[in-house]
């Protein structure tokens, strides 16, 4: 079951939402212990269904007057005169056929949105996410530079001709190349956004090659996100062979934080060379 701490619960109560609707049961963390599991009102009714409530039984349920306790009452006395113990009905609790009609329009619809995905609108909207997501990528380094925390170089070439976008950003020693790469300026066949890990210095966009001491670096790993829709029909991203899905908010977070741990893997490797 996937887990969400609790104030990135908080934040994307509507994915969580979804998630647990498509999914199944998710997890809810805090300070690292569970505490709570969201379900989906199908889920909860299935767990339900089967498990009829004591006291409503005791209350509502048929009395001991109500039976018909003979001398010779048996077991495999299939006489009547007695009367039975009702049977519940098996299916209390389950969907209903109208309930289970609206999924079933609900998911065509779902559909139906994410083929527009490749319309031109569609493609306008995950262009501005690309660029949302870089400019993220951007406005972070900037608050931890601006903290003294790092010195990041970053900066960001958008040219709207381009068959590739990117945004770097770098130490000097350590550095991603963010890449949405569209080679079709009407379709996303094969579009992807790419997440590149290097050792060395990169070159950020716009700045001047003969002030930089160049090193060329050399890439450690590739991670690639997929424009994806929520059900809750918010553009986003999706990773390679992954389920979570991602804002452009949320993955401007992840991918600094991905930097933040290659500068601090580099740092303990020069540590452990002393």
């Amino acid at each position: 079951m996937a887990q969400w701490q609790l104030q990135e619960a908080k934040t994307r109560f509507s994915e969580v939402i979804e998630e647990a609707h498509t999914k199944g049961p998710q997890i809810i963390t805090r300070h690292g212990a569970e505490r709570a599991v969201l379900l989906s009102i199908g889920d909860y009714r299935s767990l339900v269904s089967d498990k009829p409530n004591l006291i409503e039984y005791l209350l509502g349920g048929h009395k001991v007057a109500a039976f018909d306790i003979g001398p010779n009452h048996d077991d495999n006395n299939n006489q009547t005169g007695g009367t039975q113990m009702p049977i519940e009905n098996q299916t209390r609790g389950q969907l209903t056929a109208l309930e289970r009609a609206q999924m079933l329009q609900a998911d065509e619809d779902y559909r139906r949105d994410q083929l527009a995905m490749s319309s031109a609108t569609g493609i306008e909207t995950i262009i501005k996410e690309a660029r949302e997501l870089f400019h993220g990528i951007e406005q972070r380094a900037k608050s931890i530079n601006d903290q003294g925390l790092l010195k990041i170089r970053y900066g960001t070439d958008f040219g709207e001709l381009n068959a590739t976008k990117n945004t770097v950003v770098t130490d000097g020693y350590v550095g991603l190349d963010i890449s949405w790469n569209q080679r079709f300026a009407n379709s996303l066949k094969d579009s992807y956004l790419a997440v590149r890990e290097f050792n060395g210095n990169l070159f950020v966009p716009g700045e001047s090659r003969g002030d930089i001491h160049f090193q060329w670096p050399s890439q450690i790993r590739e991670t690639k996100y997929f424009p994806h829709l929520s059900r809750t029909r918010v553009y986003g991203w999706k990773q390679e062979n992954g389920e979570q899905f991602l804002s452009s908010s949320d993955l401007a977070e992840k991918v600094v934080i991905q930097f933040l741990d290659l500068v601090d893997a580099h740092r303990k490797a020069n540590w452990e060379r002393v």
